[in-house]
């Protein structure tokens, strides 16, 4: 016996999307319905930047929201209850949205009693549906690949032909890179008829719609909180005026404006105005938005320490720690994952930054956020690859790896390429000598010949 849970999904047009369940918790009640909106082209657009287990997070958290997850989490303890495993149907429509790969949604350890299968939608609604699939055993994402299933994936993409010259310009060349399967990507496909099945499908399906693809604007969102003043208005306070603004703000809890106003103080890097609010002990530590700020005011004031600390490393340690405190209250906030990255970057741990950008711009396909920062995100894994590429040891991993650097550059660079300006990029507070020097190395690579 297996506990149902139906879920379907309508396109209403205009990146809006109907969302109906129906499961057996409440056999006859009405359907839970939700209408959300995503842009399920930048994700498949940008698929193959992210590991299996970030597309499964990011797919999870826009499928399960609102009263669906609550739904989803009562379903879970019941079947906890019951010792029986949960069976989820996905109604797909017609469309983008059948390249997305949902089945990485239950690929965490705790999920392995989950089965999954995809159904397409005929028509207008959840009960008009062909099933595609039958259940699917998730065991199979825990095996090792043995090495000759690995080169076989590999074989597949290799022996596939390139974009010609006429079907790609020299400008954009860099859209047809992402939807290729990355080295990373191609070594954590799983060994399965469903796992290889998947990857011919996401990459048929991206090079289909590839040419179809445009770049996403996206509009900055306001920060949360009662926002009483705008940032050019906070611009024209001082450092007296904002610090007793942010400590009403602190008083009454509203973080997103205590966050817009500490963020002025620290862009102005009024460090002895801002440390007693941000470390005032009555504050609870695990509070996000301090967590986070402290990290900030400490990555601040130890990278701007000439000559540097001896207690440098220390004090980085505390920022990741601040950090990681943050990211567990707000686990999907792309601004968290960049910043983490920058640490792992600075502690020269290139893989251990490039997944947590990785994670940010899967985040922030999710979320309106400003492409000034997707832009430094991309500038970072490009920092990130060349660094790797000079550990490689031959010449050939090298050159893969500084191919790949400079794809990455191109895309920061399409996205805003003022504020990658090293002198800019001089009053970006997470960006430090080192890895501006290194992006100073890439900007040389693009003017050469």
């Amino acid at each position: 016996m297996l506990h149902d849970f139906q879920l379907s999904i309508l396109a209403l047009g205009h990146d809006q999307y109907q969302l109906r369940l129906s499961s057996a918790i409440t056999p006859g009640a009405e359907p839970i319905v939700a209408v959300v909106t995503w842009q399920p082209e930048a994700w498949l657009a940008t698929w193959a930047n992210y590991p299996l287990e970030t597309w499964g997070k990011m797919l999870f958290t826009a499928l399960f929201t609102g009263e669906i997850y609550e739904h989803w989490q009562d379903m879970v303890a019941i079947a906890k209850v019951d010792n029986l495993p949960i069976h989820v149907y996905l109604g797909l429509p017609d469309g983008i949205l059948w390249f997305l790969p949902w089945e990485a949604m239950f690929i965490e350890p705790q999920n392995y009693t989950v089965h999954f299968s995809r159904q397409r939608d005929r028509a207008i609604g959840a009960d008009n549906s062909e099933n595609l699939d039958t259940a699917v055993d998730l065991s199979w994402l825990r095996e090792t690949e043995p090495e000759e299933d690995v080169a076989f994936i590999q074989d597949i993409f290799a022996n596939m032909p390139e974009p010609s010259e006429t079907e790609t310009d020299t400008e954009n060349d860099h859209r047809g890179m992402l939807l290729i399967p990355s080295w990373r990507s191609l070594l954590a496909f799983p060994r399965s008829l469903l796992g290889l099945g998947l990857i011919i499908m996401l990459t048929l399906g991206g090079i289909l719609l590839g040419r179809h693809l445009q770049n996403i604007s996206v509009t900055p969102t306001t920060t949360e909180g009662i926002t009483r003043l705008t940032e050019k208005e906070l611009e024209k306070l001082t450092d007296a005026d904002l610090v007793q603004l942010a400590q009403a703000d602190i008083d009454q809890d509203n973080w997103g404006n205590a966050e817009m106003i500490l963020g002025e103080l620290l862009d102005r890097q009024a460090f002895g105005a801002v440390q007693p609010l941000l470390f005032d002990p009555a504050i609870a530590p695990e509070n996000e938005t301090i967590a986070f700020l402290r990290g900030r005011y400490i990555w601040q004031t130890t990278l701007a320490a000439v000559p540097p600390s001896p207690t440098q490393a220390t004090a980085i340690a505390t920022v990741q720690e601040n950090w990681d405190m943050a990211l567990a209250q707000q686990p999907n906030d792309p601004e968290i994952l960049m910043a983490l990255g920058f640490v792992h970057y600075l502690n020269a741990d290139y893989e251990a930054a490039n997944d947590r950008w990785y994670e940010a711009l899967a985040a922030a396909t999710t979320q309106d956020f400003p492409p000034v920062l997707q832009a430094e995100i991309y500038a970072g894994l490009a920092i990130s690859m060349y660094d790797l590429a000079q550990g490689q040891p031959t010449d050939v991993d090298q050159e893969i790896l500084v191919g790949k650097a400079e794809k990455l550059r191109a895309i920061a660079l399409d996205l805003d390429r003022s504020q990658l300006n090293p002198r800019r990029l001089e009053q970006s507070w997470l960006w430090f000598p080192e890895a501006i020097a290194t992006w100073q190395t890439l900007l040389a690579l693009e003017e050469s010949p």
